[in-house]
């Protein structure tokens, strides 16, 4: 591969024939989903209690505790309404 050159024509811009067409920067983003809402309110407080915790312990944490608390689904319909 180190003495590879591609043919003459090919690919000349950086694009091939049939490529992925480029992303529209001006277009729309996605809403966010309710987990990502709460996990961004809750992140915080669960982070300043564990400090230690890797990224994908402390994402199941925050799963856990929206799935247990009942209190959190009715604060995330909220939030999602006052949001969107």
């Amino acid at each position: 591969m180190a003495n590879y050159e591609p043919p003459s024509g090919a690919a000349a811009a950086g694009k091939t024939k049939g490529g992925k067409a480029k992303k529209d920067p001006n277009a729309p983003k996605r809403g966010q989903t309710s987990f990502m809402l709460f996990s961004n309110d809750v992140r915080a407080k669960v982070k300043a209690e564990n400090p230690d915790l890797k990224f994908g312990d402390l994402v199941s944490g925050i799963l856990d505790m929206m799935e247990e608390n009942d209190q959190a689904c009715r604060y995330l319909r909220i939030l999602c309404s006052s949001r969107l």
